[in-house]
């Protein structure tokens, strides 16, 4: 099998064509300009949701009676 040896400047310049002609590859402009608003809000909810899923999981097993988080999965805290 022939072995091809290339310059690293022609390795660059193949590079450089290959992102100019893909379409797919938008500008940092494109990419906050073109997200509806409806995209912008799932994603600020996919942001927060986990956070706030913590929180409340820490507060409850904090003032739950008898709960011991080294015992019962947080998933307990919704039995009572």
């Amino acid at each position: 099998m022939p072995v091809l040896h290339f310059s690293q400047d022609e390795v660059c310049l193949h590079r450089v064509a290959f992102i100019k002609e893909d379409p797919l590859m938008l500008t940092e402009k494109n990419q906050t300009m073109d997200q509806p608003l409806t995209t912008r809000l799932l994603l600020a909810c996919g942001v927060v949701g986990p956070f706030l899923f913590t929180s409340v999981l820490l507060i409850e097993g904090a003032t739950r009676p008898g709960y011991n988080p080294w015992v019962q999965a947080g998933s307990a805290l919704s039995l009572s």
